[in-house]
């Protein structure tokens, strides 16, 4: 519940072995090849059985960037569910979890033993700040993120 996420189901008019065709064939594999077709790919991750984990491939570094986990699902009516969760990756977690604890045990330190309560309320704010912060990139790049995987299951 602390860390963003976001959930969604994505529905397709392609069948389920076409998603998960669509979904290899645009996946950047870590074999080093400078063919151009590889580098024109849009995801790299995996994809097992009905499954798959990926992230956009980015021409900057970004550690809002969300891991998309997904599960490809046929309907009744031929069409395709594409249940899919973004979250941030483990190490932009434990960032995030680490600087939080941080400003928060200064602030109970400014607090509890010396009154200062102005010192406090910075940190706080610094907290609060950072979390804030975290949350809208999150949501940014969960949009650029939406929008190329539902691009490519058009």
């Amino acid at each position: 519940m602390f860390f963003p996420k976001k959930t969604e189901t994505l529905i397709t008019s392609l069948g389920k072995s076409k998603v998960i065709e669509i979904l290899t064939a645009e996946l950047k594999t870590d074999i080093p090849v400078e063919s151009e077709e590889i580098k024109k790919k849009w995801f790299k991750g995996f994809i097992q059985n009905d499954a798959f984990e990926i992230s956009l491939i980015l021409k900057r570094p970004n550690n809002f960037t969300p891991v998309i986990e997904g599960l490809v699902e046929a309907d009744e009516d031929g069409k395709t569910m594409v249940l899919v969760k973004y979250q941030l990756f483990p190490s932009s977690k434990r960032f995030l979890l680490f600087w939080t604890i941080l400003t928060l045990l200064i602030t109970v330190f400014f607090i509890v033993p010396y009154q200062a309560y102005w010192y406090g309320a910075i940190s706080f704010a610094a907290c609060f700040v950072n979390y804030v912060i975290t949350k809208e990139n999150f949501n940014i790049q969960v949009r650029k993120s939406r929008r190329a995987l539902a691009r490519l299951l058009q």
